[in-house]
Parts: structure tokens; sequence; C-alpha cells
């Protein structure tokens, strides 16, 4: 005993204090990293939607709407045959003149003339909490379609798989079919990991801002 009570008096507190500290961080890293690699197998495999509305003026927002449902009605179609993300996305941008068209129609009908831009973009989001489910944040592949000025309060979801379709009145699935079961469990359980979630948004933001910074 007295042994270990002479190697205590040699050893500096502070020293030993930023060591803890170091190990900390290091398993917090860890155990982050290793959270986020699931997250990022989330992101590679679902196909968001990003719609912008003109402005915030209420009928701006419930043309928005509109123009959602319409796009993930016809998207039923255009990703049935669809097993990846990389399927949908490649599909998605092979329908854009009808994905434009669409939204052009719904605009039209509604007594409006706004310009309409679709594209697919890799597209920031936050983390986003829906009723069934929750997305980390990070940088997915979205159809991002953006109404007149595009400066209104905006709305997304998932397009594949067609997790959002019930907004739309149509039939959805749900993660299982592009996610492994540990995987889905992330999204559809969230509250199990809701630390983690805000963990890896600051994480993501931090990556984000640092690419952004050397762009």
């Amino acid at each position: 005993m007295s042994l270990l009570k002479n190697l205590f008096k040699h050893i500096d507190r502070s020293a030993a204090i930023r060591a803890v500290a170091c190990g900390l961080v290091l398993v917090l890293t860890l155990t982050v990293c290793g959270f986020d690699a699931k997250c990022d197998t989330v992101r590679e495999n679902v196909l968001r939607l990003h719609v912008l509305a003109n402005s915030d003026s209420d009928e701006d927002q419930a043309l928005k709407l509109k123009v959602r449902d319409a796009l993930l009605t016809v998207s039923g179609g255009i990703f049935e045959n669809c097993t990846s993300e990389k399927e949908a996305a490649a599909s998605a941008k092979e329908n854009l003149a009808f994905f434009t068209k669409t939204a052009e129609q719904v605009i039209k009908e509604n007594g409006y003339s706004y310009s309409i831009h679709v594209e697919i973009a890799d597209t920031w989001f936050e983390t986003r909490d829906y009723e069934s489910f929750s997305l980390p944040a990070g940088t997915y592949e979205a159809l991002r379609v953006i109404i007149g000025e595009g400066k209104g309060k905006n709305w997304w979801c998932v397009m594949f798989p067609s997790i959002c379709l019930p907004a739309a009145m149509g039939e959805s699935k749900d993660f299982s079919c592009v996610l492994e079961d540990d995987t889905a469990e992330i999204v559809e359980q969230p509250k199990r990991y809701k630390a983690r979630f805000k963990v890896v948004e600051i994480f993501e933001k931090t990556r984000k801002s640092i690419a952004d910074f050397f762009k």
C-alpha cells in the first residue's frame, strides 16, 4: 500500500487528468465513428425529396405540399422496379423532365405561373424526426425541387424507398428493403439513439464546414 502511495505522489495530477480526458475523447470518437458509419449506410441507401416553396406565405406553402404530393404519387411507378438508391437516382435523372412537367401542371392548375427547377443533387439535411422514424444528419442524394424563388420554408422526406407515400395516399414500404436489420433499427427506433444522433449531427456539421472551407 505504501508503495502505491509513493507512486501516486510522483504522478503529475494535471498530466493524469489530461491522459484520462484524452482516453475518453478517443473512446467517444471511436463510438461516434462506428455509429456514423452506420448512418453513412443510411445516407447511401436513401433518396430524399427536397421541395422549396416560393415564399412563406400560406398560399405558397400550400402549393408546395400539393407539388410534393404529386411528385410522390408519380414516383411510385418510376421506382417500382428499383432495388437500390443508385438505381432510384438513375431513374430519377432519366425522369427529370417528367417530374418537372408534373410540378408545372400542379402549379398551373392552382393558378400560378412560378418557374420550377428540378435536379438531382447532393444535399445537406439536419437530423429529421418523422412520426415513425428519424434520419441522421448528413449529405444525401436528393431530388431537389425549387418553386419560383425558392425562398420559403422547405419540405423534405424520403422518395426511395417509398416511406413518405402515405402523405400522398399511396402504398408505402419500410427501410428493411434497403437496410440491414441493425441499421434499420437506428432509423425506425431513434429514441434509443437520441444522444448519438445529436453527436453525429455535430460531427457531420463540423466535417461539412471543413470540407466547405477547402472548396
